[in-house]
């Protein structure tokens, strides 16, 4: 026994550098372009306006919608799950996102969320994974208005918003699809009526570009209120497509590095004056930030649940 627990763990520490190396490189490819325009990050904050602060209480605030996405998202796969419930479960269980792999998250949220099926839970991350595609590639696509980008990169970004799209074609198709690694992961065949609607994923899908929307108006606050001018459509754009980079980056925790690489490496290109790498650390900040509040708040909130059927 003890030798498979040393194997394990010897075999784990080549990840966890793995992991570690990606994260150092990408942030010290954001301090690069810190210093490369020659911006001491204190300074910017301290001599910040109150737009900048508006627009970090802004992050912060917006940890209000994702508990609702979900909620209407587990009505897609066939449960009325109550908001309280709904805000509860998922501001405890986000945090969960920092342990690499997903595991986590997946795990601790269809155990706190059992009463309602554990296949549900495990649904509901399959049309997450849809939809948080699907929007950030539509809020992505703004960037096709802009000049900077070639129109090689811009016709994959129209042709991959259009495909994205396909999932509406045939919901029950779509569902069924979903449903089939379930039975891979052990938990059985999942053969519940499809419960997902056009209403329903539009409604989720429209909250999700809400949310990329909300997120732009938060950026563009924050570099305006450092002196900084850059157009919303391209912060939109440019944090969606970051963020779904973090996303699909599973072996990393809540994309920790990938998306700060990417929103640096971006806006290099569409904007100047360090403004990515100033972004990618307050933005990161402040949803960190909203994140410990909102589990504080969901702790409470779990404390009045029922987490089991009544007998």
């Amino acid at each position: 026994m003890e030798s498979n627990e040393t194997a394990k763990i010897n075999s784990s520490w080549p990840i966890r550098i793995a992991i570690a190396l990606v994260i150092v490189a990408s942030f010290w490819f954001v301090f690069l372009e810190l210093n490369s325009n020659q911006v001491v990050f204190t300074d910017v904050i301290t001599s910040a306006s109150y737009e900048f602060w508006l627009g970090g209480a802004l992050i912060v605030a917006m940890m209000m919608l994702w508990p609702f996405v979900w909620m209407v998202s587990m009505r897609g796969c066939g449960v009325i799950i109550p908001l309280r419930d709904a805000y509860s479960i998922w501001w405890t269980t986000n945090v969960a996102k920092y342990v690499p792999g997903k595991v986590a998250l997946i795990a601790s949220r269809s155990w706190i969320a059992r009463k309602w099926g554990s296949k549900v839970v495990l649904e509901s991350f399959a049309w997450e994974l849809v939809l948080s595609t699907s929007s950030a590639l539509i809020a992505g696509s703004l960037l096709l208005l802009s000049s900077e980008i070639e129109f090689f990169w811009k016709a994959i970004l129209g042709v991959s918003a259009l495909i994205s799209l396909v999932p509406i074609v045939s919901l029950e198709a779509t569902q069924r699809i979903l449903r089939k690694p379930i039975a891979i992961l052990g938990k059985g065949e999942w053969d519940a009526p499809i419960a997902m609607t056009k209403t329903i994923y539009l409604f989720a899908l429209l909250l999700m570009i809400g949310g990329w929307v909300l997120w732009g108006v938060a950026h563009k606050m924050i570099l305006t209120g450092i002196g900084i001018d850059v157009s919303i459509e391209i912060l939109i754009g440019v944090f969606a497509l970051s963020w779904a980079a973090g996303f699909y980056a599973f072996f990393l925790p809540a994309g920790f590095g990938v998306r700060e690489g990417s929103l640096t490496y971006l806006l290099t290109i569409l904007a100047s004056g360090g403004a990515g790498a100033i972004l990618a650390i307050t933005s990161r900040t402040f949803n960190i930030i909203g994140e410990i509040i909102a589990f504080f708040i969901g702790g409470l909130l779990l404390k009045g649940i029922t987490l089991d059927e009544e007998e």
